[in-house]
């Protein structure tokens, strides 16, 4: 019998006990989750952070989309300090949120350790020109994996 490679959560209401049912396949050396979808979910808090600190310890995932759910600027810097040392995740959709420059900040500090992410969509959030500068910087000194930021967001003039 095959084993589970990927869950996809869109648009569910996730409750207590499968965020943690989801924690434990991430944590545990037997389950070999490489995708794990939660888009539009609307993941509260806790939720967030069991998640996150799933990322800390996982060696498996690949794929993560978190994309419209609302997620807070903390949320999301509690994710990006959590990838930090992550060496399995390349690929990480965090589109349509709340995330501002605080969170562009975490993440541009993550990208100086973190050189396994490849694409981090991070399009469609309220991130200002310090978030914007303080990527770019990283980008250019410190990060030579990282070819995507999403789609539009080569579109502001901090490039």
């Amino acid at each position: 019998m095959p084993s589970l490679r990927s869950i996809a959560l869109v648009d569910s209401k996730v409750n207590n006990t499968a965020i943690q049912t989801v924690y434990n396949a991430l944590t545990h050396q037997a389950h070999h989750i490489t995708g794990l979808s939660f888009k539009f979910c609307f993941l509260d808090t806790r939720s967030v952070y069991l998640l996150a600190k799933a990322l800390a310890i996982n060696r498996t995932l690949v794929k993560l989309d978190l994309s419209n759910n609302g997620l807070s600027p903390i949320t999301g810097v509690y994710i990006v300090k959590n990838l930090k040392n992550n060496i399995t995740l390349t690929d990480l959709n965090l589109s349509k949120n709340g995330l501002n420059d605080d969170f562009a900040e975490a993440l541009a500090e993550t990208l100086t350790h973190n050189e396994i992410l490849w694409r981090v969509d991070i399009s469609h959030n309220p991130i200002g020109e310090l978030g914007g500068q303080a990527l770019l910087k990283a980008i250019r000194e410190s990060n030579d994996s990282l070819e995507s930021l999403g789609d539009d967001f080569a579109a502001y003039n901090y490039f």
